[in-house]
């Protein structure tokens, strides 16, 4: 009689974690993989309350940021800023798009629409430059799904500095 094989994959965009063995020695490998999950991330309750505090300060940060961006358009917004590289006229667009306008995901062709209504050329391949900004440690945009970013904490950081300076520059 042959011996049935048992499988579990998890990936999480290739996290990985792959069991394979008769029926109890992949349960016993489940059970720990969970208590190992449950330290590293606390008590499920614990966890849920946690990532609701998180939304909260997240969404009050964020309303009072859209609050102090007096720009009326993203024209004006660009204009303060001048941005000369392309990285930049995407990551203040993607900026505009997720503060001011709520978004809650930026699409290539969201930026480009928004570019060029701010009579603002856009960048020769906006998908391929939203993937080089999704990217590497100091990301500044976060990839959601495919085509779909978002502005990460650094990114919203990053634009703040800009904006600093380029005040700072008009009021010398």
């Amino acid at each position: 009689m042959e011996e049935r094989r048992y499988r579990i994959r998890i990936n999480l965009q290739s996290g990985e974690i792959e069991v394979e063995g008769d029926k109890e020695f992949v349960k016993e490998e489940i059970k720990i993989l969970i208590n190992e999950v449950t330290n590293i991330f606390g008590k499920l309750s614990n966890k849920g309350r946690m990532e609701a505090d998180e939304k909260v300060d997240t969404y009050n940060k964020h309303k009072s940021i859209k609050e102090n961006l007096p720009y009326e358009s993203f024209a004006e917004f660009y204009k303060i800023i001048s941005p000369e590289k392309g990285l930049d006229k995407i990551l203040l667009a993607a900026y505009w798009l997720d503060i001011k306008e709520g978004m809650e995901e930026i699409r290539p062709k969201d930026v480009e629409n928004l570019l060029k209504n701010a009579r603002v050329t856009p960048p020769a391949s906006i998908a391929r430059d939203m993937g080089i900004l999704a990217g590497g440690q100091k990301a500044v945009l976060i990839k959601l799904k495919r085509g779909a970013y978002k502005v990460s904490n650094t990114g919203r950081e990053e634009v703040e500095r800009l904006l600093k300076e380029a005040l700072e520059k008009d009021n010398e």
